[in-house]
């Protein structure tokens, strides 16, 4: 029956990671199937977020993650966690490239360096930063790697696909736009991509156990995990067999013990030992399940032992560094912006904006800051392209969240797709009617920069695109026009300052710190059989 372990593992791993996969890299998803809302449901990090926010318990996925835990140890990391699939990914073909046979051993946990990860993503939570958490969160990591580095590629060889078959007079594949990352926004993803490529070709899951929280979280978990992987003494020829194929390196065949902690419940050692010699058994011992020893009256009185204060200095001094941190970066964006607008010589004025726009449903800077955890699902999911992964838009608080870049595109009016996404309560969910009157910024007109002032031409290209007219044309001068925004009927979409021909733009979009709401246009009703205007 163990045996089947790893193809049903295998299975449910490979479904996992195309599904998530498709996700990030497809064009125009369903994002309102049950498919995909099940498929993004039980991410650890994003579930145990949008909980907290939202506390619905159609969020409460984690739940499931922990019980699994609880029962099997981290076979989530096998099965469910993307970037762990993918590690395993990179050591197939890396086994199946290399002219030597790759083969593990046992290795000691890096336990400093397991809680020292930890700690600065845990720690910052308490200092209102989830900055650090999603860096290192290994949904996000995979979600930035394929938004940011893969999507391009896949659309490139998408439209490269859609040429050729057109040649054929075959039109099911059309071409779509493509989008950039900025080349900051695409660092860090790179940096983390060759990191886990390197440990997985050389360490196998040594990333899962040594970086990531998620990791050492469920490894903490599985403690207490109600069935172990374990070697029966009794038939164990010490081969040497299962621990060539433990990614995790955590079988030590001389004491013929399993460091459960590490182990992420690949199955490998099952498959490979011809005896039967190693595989799940109950687990109740009274060390793993101190519960039964105060059901059972027993009492467990430890020791006095002299009390260790590196942990506690090291705490402390993370605390105090990770505070300065947050606050030099916070001052010297404050300093940045209180020089945010400078006359370039040709007299135009040089444009800094002091807030972006975060995206529609977000409700305000802080509570997407707060929250987000930077995984990029929305950047992919986004039609037009306008959400864009930030650099220091946001300052360090916000590093790698999306924002709104006009540069890109604009946000569609009749568009919910980053609300309808979000895996982590960031952005919540938006009706049309709503998203239609949510003001995530302003537009601002700069008269110094339009090329009406500048070259004395006709334009009218923002107000012609503003689909709540907020931008109306009023008399300049002798046969010429020029725009004025009113600002109670501005949602702050973009389409102004994407479409403006000046640079720099005459006219720019500064976001709100709390999105608001903005006043629904009054639509003139037209007289049956009346044009107001000969259309030609």
């Amino acid at each position: 029956m163990q045996k089947l372990y790893k193809p049903l593992r295998i299975i449910i791993a490979i479904f996992s990671f195309l599904s998530l996969s498709f996700i990030f890299l497809d064009l125009n998803p369903d994002m309102n199937s049950i498919w995909y809302k099940i498929i993004t449901w039980y991410q650890l990090i994003p579930s145990v977020n949008s909980f907290i926010r939202t506390a619905e318990f159609l969020s409460a996925g984690f739940i499931i993650v922990i019980i699994l835990t609880l029962l099997w140890g981290r076979i989530y990391c096998s099965m469910f966690c993307p970037l762990g699939i993918f590690q395993d990914i990179i050591n197939f073909f890396a086994k199946k490239l290399s002219k030597k046979k790759i083969r593990f051993k046992y290795a000691r946990p890096k336990k400093k360096l397991r809680y020292l990860f930890l700690a600065l993503a845990v720690i910052p939570l308490f200092l209102g930063s989830i900055t650090f958490l999603g860096l290192l969160d290994p949904y996000s990591n995979f979600g930035r790697i394929f938004t940011n580095l893969f999507k391009p590629a896949y659309i490139v060889l998408h439209n490269f696909t859609g040429d050729l078959l057109m040649k054929i007079h075959i039109y099911s594949v059309p071409t779509k736009e493509l989008v950039y990352a900025s080349l900051e926004s695409i660092i860090y993803p790179l940096l983390i991509l060759g990191i886990i490529t390197w440990l997985s070709v050389k360490w196998g899951r040594l990333y899962c156990n040594t970086i990531c929280p998620v990791g050492t979280f469920l490894g903490f978990l599985s403690k207490f995990s109600l069935f172990k992987i374990k070697i029966d003494q009794n038939k164990c020829i010490k081969c040497a067999k299962c621990s060539a194929v433990c990614k995790s390196q955590c079988i030590e065949l001389k004491t013929q013990e399993i460091d459960f902690t590490r182990c992420v419940g690949c199955f490998n050692c099952i498959d490979k030992c011809e005896h039967k010699a190693i595989g799940f058994h109950l687990s109740l011992k009274k060390d793993t399940l101190p519960i039964i020893k105060i059901i059972s009256g027993k009492k467990n009185i430890p020791q006095k032992k002299e009390t260790d204060l590196s942990k506690r200095i090291f705490f402390g001094e993370s605390i105090l560094f990770l505070s300065a941190l947050t606050g030099i970066s916070a001052k010297s964006e404050q300093q940045r912006r209180q020089k945010n607008r400078e006359r370039n010589g040709n007299g135009t004025t040089r444009i800094e904006k002091q807030h972006p726009c975060s995206p529609p449903g977000s409700v305000s800077l802080k509570h997407f800051n707060n929250t987000c955890t930077a995984c990029n699902l929305c950047v992919a999911a986004c039609p037009g392209g306008v959400l864009q992964p930030s650099f220091l838009q946001y300052g360090l608080e916000g590093f790698l969240q999306p924002y709104m870049e006009p540069k890109k595109g604009y946000c569609s009016f009749d568009c919910t797709k980053c609300s309808d996404v979000c895996p982590c309560g960031a952005i919540l969910p938006l009706s049309i009617e709503k998203k239609h009157t949510t003001q995530i910024g302003i537009a601002h007109f700069v008269e110094h920069n339009c090329v009406v002032f500048r070259e004395g031409t006709l334009c009218g290209a923002c107000s012609e695109h503003c689909p709540t007219k907020a931008l109306k044309m009023i008399p300049y001068g002798k046969d010429l026009n020029i725009p004025v925004v009113d600002s109670e009927l501005c949602i702050g979409c973009g389409a102004c300052e994407h479409v403006c021909p000046a640079d720099p733009k005459a006219i720019f979009v500064e976001g709100n710190i709390i999105q608001l709401t903005a006043k629904k246009p009054i639509q003139k009703k037209q007289k049956e059989g009346a044009i107001d205007e000969f259309p030609f």
